[in-house]
């Protein structure tokens, strides 16, 4: 197995592929800057998966490039975020989607769910915003609504997983989130290199 860090559809473009085009509107920090952008965030649903799979496109890619291999990341795409991969997650394993909408456009989405039927441990399992809105507080507001639908739910604590490189560790120790574990997770012809994260409600 190749040591790296922390997935069957064909709708994503190669990476190579993707540009400017892809996402032309104005970029969300624009927006924010002029203090013109409405921010609603919502629940997700099975018609919303075409928009979870191009959200994720935008932001894995930029996200991991200088973490994981190409192949890596690809492979991971296709098994996380494939249209039978997003329904089995909703359907399935319920999984809750919460979608971020900032100046007209979609910018941003959350995954998030008990971690088993007895516990009171909720998993966050996805939290990316695209890299042209991030800036804008819409990761700040996307993981305060997961915190508050847990507590809702009788939950006491959030737990995640991020890889040990990534600089997302920042933005989740700002937000109370503490390194509980080090962990490395076969996957595939993988690896993921990731700390254990957890914060108390």
């Amino acid at each position: 197995m190749r040591n790296a860090g922390s997935g069957n559809s064909s709708f994503f473009i190669p990476h190579s592929k993707v540009g400017a085009a892809t996402f032309a509107a104005v970029p969300c920090l624009v927006a924010a800057v002029r203090k013109i952008a409405l921010t609603v965030i919502r629940p997700a649903t099975l018609a919303d998966i075409p928009v979870i799979q191009r959200l994720a496109e935008a932001a894995w890619w930029p996200t991991y490039r200088d973490i994981i291999s190409a192949e890596q990341i690809q492979y991971m795409l296709e098994l996380m975020y494939s249209a039978r991969a997003i329904e089995a997650q909703m359907v399935v394993q319920g999984h809750k989607f919460l979608l971020a909408r900032h100046g007209g456009r979609y910018a941003g989405f959350a995954a998030y769910g008990l971690r088993d039927a007895r516990s009171s441990v909720f998993r966050l399992h996805k939290l990316y915003v695209r890299p042209d809105c991030q800036g804008a507080g819409l990761g700040h507001k996307l993981i305060r609504a997961v915190e508050n639908d847990a507590r809702r739910a009788g939950a006491r604590r959030v737990e995640l997983n991020v890889n040990r490189a990534n600089p997302a560790l920042n933005f989740y120790t700002r937000h109370g989130y503490r390194v509980q574990q080090t962990v490395d997770i076969p996957l595939g012809p993988f690896w993921l290199n990731d700390y254990v994260m957890g914060h108390e409600l």
